[in-house]
């Protein structure tokens, strides 16, 4: 037999002892396996939470940048036909696309710290808990949002190399 199965023949034979003295019996055993089943599905929830939020926050940061790109379409074709290379122009989004990104995470990482102490705080009210704050999530944060930010930028350049210079002043869009 196995500890479990030992373990479980024992509550079994406990339980009916304290069944048949009116007694009150708790089997840690089984309380933490339901905290592990309750913890599994708030890491599952959490995290899907997580990922949808980033996926959309994703797609918003694409569709930003290229309505950024489209608005300046007539600007980029301004420069290009008074001598901006298309090396030029290609570091100048992609330099707007990082800018873009530092600012994020920059206002994003104070908001995160406020929200995290403000957690600690309430979470604190019954519980002991550290108010350390690691710093690691944040640098992992800073560097995946530079990371979406910059391939984002490469995705709207492709439009770019694609137009031409004297249609892109023509046409007003």
């Amino acid at each position: 037999m196995s500890n479990e199965e030992l373990t479980e023949e024992a509550s079994k034979a406990v339980r009916e002892i304290a069944d048949e003295y009116e007694e009150t019996f708790n089997d840690l055993n089984e309380e933490n396996k339901m905290q592990q089943q309750m913890w599994t599905v708030i890491n599952v929830f959490v995290y899907g939470f997580i990922v949808m939020v980033s996926l959309i926050g994703i797609v918003n940061v694409v569709n930003t940048i290229s309505l950024n790109i489209l608005l300046k379409k007539k600007e980029f074709g301004t420069l290009g036909t008074i001598g901006m290379t298309r090396m030029q122009l290609r570091k100048m989004v992609l330099l707007e696309g990082i800018l873009h990104g530092v600012f994020s995470s920059i206002i994003g990482g104070g908001l995160s710290v406020g929200l995290v102490l403000y957690a600690i705080k309430i979470i604190d009210f019954g519980f002991s808990v550290s108010s350390k704050i690691y710093w690691q999530p944040f640098v992992i944060g800073f560097t995946i949002n530079l990371l979406v930010v910059f391939i984002d930028s490469l995705i709207p350049l492709n439009k770019l190399r694609k137009m031409s210079l004297v249609e892109t002043i023509r046409n007003i869009e």
